[in-house]
């Protein structure tokens, strides 16, 4: 995992990075006056242990144990084979071993190793501590990435929590990482989806461990961009009218429009098996930052004011979903509280009070490839008060876009450009 960029940006997204962050900027004792003078700065963890323990293997050895522990019960004795045995989590192989009257069980994955002893239990080795460098460059004519090789001149500065490692780092050959985005980005990130899952565990489900998520912008500003692999199973490429069906929504403070498959990324689930083809959302107050998730599923599960919209191929599709959905008794007249209808394809639900018909529409970010999910946010938080954030995201091929733009900021700013081949840090970190 690698952040680069100005330093004010790097050092703010470790102030809000949860876990290692405020740790890195004690221990390596950067602030803004340590990098006043600098031009660019990375931040990377190097290759080797996870960042915390692989407790998803651990649960999985301990059902394996379990089920051994059934068998003796039964039988008396432990099995000579294993047979069926509960896949690991993290991608690694279990072996079984019968020891006369005890037995040894054992789970070998490309990033941990862990084992069982009927005799001791688990058997665990103290974790290392993950490895960091840290690279400063005071050269305004260079980047760190073009430093970061052997023969590195007196503008750049390494710190590394351990050295031996970079120095094998800086003296092996072979491909390098390239970072995405423009050079001149105020900051960039790449990072591998097991990584970056310990700190952020609401990444989309379906991202294969080993993915790597790229994203770059200008945080201040409230620009950004982010690409990753689609996650499986593959999201459809059918063209859909995302941007006019958002046109037709109220300008409420929050509004969203999209395809189930992409709102299912942000962990929505519009519900039933007749889901829609298309659907859209508004909601009458903002959002509450670190709590947007949870009130967006409300909404959708008609536990919190909102409208939703939602289209269909076909009438009787669309009369399916809604009186399998939690708003079918919603369905006539008199209900106190809100109100649902079919209308042919179209089902058209309100509940709690009426949406504003009048107010601003954000302009909307533009992306590299097909729309699946467009819309605006606003969301209150008691440091920055109340900010409005438009967003779109959608498929490139085999590839996920996303794109954040804050109301206030340049939405003419730079297309979304291909990651450069920038020659950066060496070793295995793919």
């Amino acid at each position: 995992m690698v952040l680069e960029g100005e330093p004010s940006a790097v050092l703010e997204a470790l102030r809000r990075l949860p876990g290692p962050g405020p740790e890195l900027l004690k221990d390596f004792g950067l602030s803004p006056a340590t990098v006043s003078d600098s031009h660019r700065m990375l931040v990377a963890l190097l290759a080797g242990p996870p960042l915390a323990h692989p407790s998803p293997c651990r649960a999985h050895l301990a059902q394996t144990v379990d089920r051994l522990e059934s068998s003796w019960e039964k039988t008396g004795s432990w099995p000579e084979h294993l047979s069926e045995a509960i896949s690991c989590p993290q991608g690694g192989q279990t072996f079984y071993q019968r020891q006369g009257e005890d037995y040894v069980l054992e789970c070998r994955g490309p990033d941990h190793r862990l084992a069982y002893d009927s005799r001791q239990g688990f058997i665990e080795e103290p974790a290392p501590s993950p490895v960091y460098l840290v690279a400063v460059e005071n050269s305004a004519g260079r980047t760190v990435q073009a430093a970061l090789m052997p023969g590195t001149g007196p503008d750049l500065r390494l710190f590394c929590s351990d050295p031996d490692q970079l120095d094998r780092l800086l003296s092996a050959s072979g491909p390098r990482l390239s970072l995405p985005g423009p050079e001149d980005s105020p900051l960039r990130l790449t990072a591998r989806v097991r990584e970056l899952r310990e700190l952020l565990p609401d990444l989309p489900s379906g991202l294969a461990r080993n993915d790597r998520i790229e994203a770059w912008g200008d945080p201040a500003a409230g620009r950004m961009s982010a690409r990753m692999p689609l996650p499986t199973p593959a999201l459809p490429d059918d063209p859909v009218e995302v941007s006019d069906m958002l046109a037709e929504l109220p300008a409420s403070p929050v509004a969203l429009a999209g395809t189930p498959a992409f709102l299912g990324l942000l962990g929505l689930d519009p519900g039933s098996t007749e889901a829609p083809e298309l659907l859209g959302l508004n909601l009458a107050t903002p959002l509450t930052r670190g709590q947007e998730r949870e009130q967006l599923a409300r909404a959708l599960e008609g536990r919190q004011a909102a409208a939703l919209e939602a289209r269909f191929a076909d009438a009787t599709r669309a009369r399916a979903w809604l009186d399998r959905s939690s708003w079918a008794s919603l369905q006539g007249e008199g209900h106190r509280g809100g109100q649902a209808a079919c209308l042919q394809e179209r089902v058209v639900i309100r509940m709690g009070p009426g949406m504003p018909l009048e107010g601003s529409r954000p302009a909307l970010p533009d992306g590299p490839g097909q729309t699946g999910m467009a819309g605006w946010t606003t969301i209150q938080s008691p440091e920055a008060g109340t900010e409005v954030y438009s967003l779109a995201a959608g498929r490139d091929g085999a590839m996920l876009w996303l794109e954040i733009l804050r109301q206030g900021a340049s939405a003419t700013s730079p297309r979304p450009q291909p990651s450069p081949s920038v020659p950066t840090l060496q070793g295995s970190w793919d």
